[in-house]
């Protein structure tokens, strides 16, 4: 968040909440696919998260996965198209380290986690933009040129 701050070519201090609620919210996305797909690891490591500990089942953690990662397109889309699009290549990120398992893979697991940091940080610049505020929908080059 500090670097989309510091790195955002425009200002608006009420975009900030806005940009502070999109992260946190694609965060909670990665943690619980990441937990959803780590049980065994976590009863090792970590028995004090949901799934080990019996508070949700696994389950019920992929539904409110897919809860969560439905909530955050539907949040980009109402801020606009180019968050939209950065929220969508996010969650395809997610679905590929989680689903297809390439967090276990020595090439495309560093690249999904640059996908994912790159994502948050395009993601909250863009909401952070005045001109996203000013003038609604403005092409993502030009803003960040």
């Amino acid at each position: 968040m500090v670097f989309a701050i510091v790195s955002s070519p425009h200002h608006n201090p009420l975009a900030l909440p806005c940009s502070l609620c999109w992260l946190w919210f694609h965060l909670l996305q990665l943690n619980i696919a990441n937990q959803s797909y780590s049980v065994d690891e976590d009863n090792l490591n970590k028995p004090w998260r949901p799934v080990p500990s019996g508070r949700i089942s696994v389950k019920h953690c992929h539904a409110w996965r897919w809860t969560v990662a439905v909530f955050c397109l539907g949040l980009s889309s109402l801020l606009s198209f180019n968050v939209f699009i950065i929220s969508a290549v996010f969650a395809v990120l997610v679905i590929l380290h989680d689903d297809f398992r390439l967090s276990g893979h020595p090439l495309f697991k560093p690249l999904c986690n640059v996908g994912g940091y790159a994502s948050f940080e395009l993601g909250t610049t863009l909401i952070l933009c005045r001109a996203f505020f000013l003038r609604g929908n403005t092409s993502l080059t030009r803003l960040l040129i």
